[in-house]
């Protein structure tokens, strides 16, 4: 019995949409099909950072799978390469005999043989991802609130709807806004296509030809999702809530999903209307989850990145029982804040860690503002700030932020 995992062929999708269609109930009729398959194929024409691979045994498909070669923002030192993994779907005959966990030690490899330090994905099984060394991301904190809630302005003059000939000035914008945003990924040829080739609503603040913010939406029922939201100024973030104030006469409910947990900020009334006690405001979620497949390789990718002006010699022990070629010690010297790699053996401080454990992360406390009695937070001012550079590994002082009435 022979196992591969290698790159689909053309002549390979429809046996993966088969596995996609019984593994995840997505639409069974021949048109249906035909039109994804076809969709699959123009995605492998057009986009080169894309690609899908398929595990065989003994020359038959038994899962597949989407690998995607994205730019992060790394805490607004670097503009990182990572490898980003989806559409992950296994032949309901052949579960639990391996082959998800193969198909993702192929996908670890093949990005770490790019040189490649970090590897993404959007989870569906927590657990298993969690157990193949994935840590936690930010947590996506979903509002279900009423038009009026959002800050009602005094203009709108600026608003404009977008179609495919502004798609430049609308990746110009979402390019500065990742710039300067720690955990951004760059947009893909086929999101691009399934905004301004969609039944989708984009709505932006556009001035001197230049946008600064947009908002993507679509309708479900009465109410109004809000796929994406982008804002550069404070008076993109005006004229667009201002906007949401306004379809108060049609929509229901407007759903809002943001990665801030201090969203809640944002609103005069956060609530979601169940009327429990305590008031509910929102849902939250698992966001993305990351695994560093190369430890030493992370901390070159930080070379810029200043750790709080430190100066000490860090032993960083790591477990990864999947990839050996990450299992082991790294000596990091922080040097005025910056990194470097050892060249000796002695150091002050050892950390040890399984690999999920997710040590490269960013801790942000905020301090209690009960005491500052009745007070207004600017949303704009903070938000711009926690995606800054300015938050590093140490304390956010929410402060910062109040202003007493």
């Amino acid at each position: 019995m022979t196992e591969i995992v290698r790159k689909l062929t053309k002549q390979d999708l429809n046996d993966f949409w088969e596995i996609v269609v019984t593994a995840s109930g997505e639409g069974h009729s021949r048109d249906y099909k035909a039109g994804r398959v076809q969709w699959f194929e123009t995605i492998l024409d057009e986009y080169n950072d894309f690609g899908y691979y398929g595990l065989f045994r003994d020359e038959i498909l038994l899962g597949g799978m989407a690998i995607i070669d994205f730019r992060m923002n790394l805490l607004c030192s670097s503009l990182i390469e990572v490898g980003g993994v989806g559409m992950i779907h296994v032949d309901l005959l052949h579960k639990k005999e391996k082959v998800c966990r193969n198909m993702m030690l192929y996908f670890m490899e093949l990005i770490l043989g790019k040189g490649k330090n970090m590897v993404v994905l959007s989870p569906f099984n927590v657990d298993f991802y969690k157990k193949m060394g994935f840590g936690y991301g930010t947590k996506i904190h979903e509002f279900r609130v009423l038009p009026a809630s959002f800050p009602k302005g005094s203009s709108r003059e600026n608003l404009v709807h977008l179609n495919v000939e502004d798609k430049q000035l609308f990746i110009d914008c979402y390019k500065r806004f990742q710039a300067k945003t720690h955990g951004f990924l760059n947009q893909t040829w086929f999101g691009l296509q399934d905004i301004f080739g969609s039944q989708k609503r984009i709505v932006a603040y556009k001035k001197d030809d230049v946008i600064h913010g947009y908002i993507v939406f679509d309708f479900q029922a009465k109410d109004l999702i809000v796929e994406e939201i982008i804002f550069e100024t404070r008076e993109a973030l005006s004229e667009l809530c201002t906007f949401l104030n306004a379809q108060s006469d049609q929509i229901n409910r407007i759903i809002f999903r943001s990665h801030l947990e201090q969203a809640h900020f944002l609103f005069t009334d956060p609530t979601n209307g169940l009327n429990s006690l305590p008031l509910e405001t929102n849902v939250d979620g698992i966001g993305m989850m990351y695994r560093i497949i190369n430890v030493q390789g992370i901390f070159e990718d930080l070379s810029n990145h200043n750790f709080n002006d430190q100066s000490c010699i860090v032993k960083i022990s790591i477990r990864d029982t999947l990839l050996p070629s990450n299992n082991g010690s790294t000596i990091i010297q922080f040097q005025n804040g910056r990194s470097t790699r050892a060249e000796y053996d002695s150091f002050q401080v050892e950390i040890n860690l399984d690999i999920s454990d997710g040590f490269l992360k960013i801790y942000i406390r905020s301090h209690s503002i009960s005491h500052f009695g009745q007070v207004e937070c600017d949303f704009f001012m903070m938000s711009q700030y926690l995606q800054s550079q300015k938050v590093h590994l140490g304390v956010v002082d929410f402060a910062d932020f109040i202003r007493v009435k």
